[in-house]
């Protein structure tokens, strides 16, 4: 869950890894010159100068931008095999996109979607007791009152980051995220402080905890992560509207986080 500056909701428009850098791949032997291959006949396609950056963006899958004189394409690594009528249609849809061509392209992606992959977290995760809230007992409590116990997953406290040097303000913060292939909850220390109430922590929690039951749903060549079932299950927890109010007048505490010193035995314990 990302929230920003100006946001009056505290509902994210980006993937657990937003604001990361696209990891440019090299996923299989002579991946560079496929990738050359690929961008000249993109080129021949499209009919004037292009440049092709291949990543394993997991969201945006294929996206064209014109840059000056040169029409930039960012696709994921699964266009490296990608045949020529596929091609055709990328072609087609970065100029003048239309229905076929969108559809050729989605069923393309459809049968390549094994190849979209989730990079390893790194294991910097705390426990699930923080100083003024345990995580778990908010957890399981929404588990028993909300989902039957259906939910399985792992949920702890992540970490604020390094202090950024810059003095510019920081605009957004991301609260929670849903990892999939771990079965893992993370929530940001920011919610740990004691301003914070227990309320607002389980609207975030629980708003995680819906990503195990509403997968993304593909729009086009993106993924739609919180669609219309998972907006309307969001709706059925019980203090939404006094969380989202809480969140539109204590945003700067959030954002103003920073990480406290920890003193050797002043550690959070793991719950029992």
């Amino acid at each position: 869950m990302l929230a920003r500056m100006g946001e009056q909701l505290p509902l994210p428009l980006t993937t657990p890894l937003a604001g990361q850098p696209e990891p440019n791949v090299e996923p299989v032997a002579g991946a560079r010159s496929r990738r050359r291959w690929l961008q000249d006949k993109l080129a021949e396609l499209c009919g004037e100068p292009v440049s092709v950056v291949v990543n394993d963006n997991r969201s945006n899958l294929l996206s064209a931008q014109r840059r000056g004189g040169t029409l930039a394409f960012r696709l994921h690594h699964m266009f490296l095999d990608a045949d020529e009528r596929v091609l055709r249609a990328a072609a087609r849809f970065a100029n003048r996109p239309d229905r076929s061509s969108r559809t050729l392209v989605d069923q393309f992606i459809e049968r390549h979607g094994h190849l979209i992959t989730r990079p390893p977290r790194p294991a910097s995760a705390r426990p699930a007791r923080g100083r003024n809230h345990d995580l778990q007992a908010v957890f399981d409590e929404l588990n028993r009152d909300y989902f039957a116990g259906r939910i399985d997953a792992e949920i702890v406290f992540g970490e604020a980051g390094r202090p950024q040097r810059r003095r510019r303000r920081r605009r957004s913060i991301k609260l929670g995220s849903y990892d999939d292939t771990a079965r893992r909850i993370v929530i940001h220390p920011a919610l740990d402080q004691p301003q914070v109430p227990r309320s607002f922590v389980a609207y975030i929690v629980f708003h995680e905890m819906l990503h195990q039951l509403y997968r993304p749903q593909r729009a086009g060549v993106a993924l739609r992560f919180h669609g219309r079932d998972f907006k309307k299950a969001e709706r059925a927890f019980a203090g939404r509207r006094e969380a989202q109010r809480w969140f539109s007048r204590n945003l700067d505490l959030l954002l103003s986080y920073r990480e406290p010193e920890v003193m050797a035995g002043d550690r959070p314990r793991r719950a029992p």
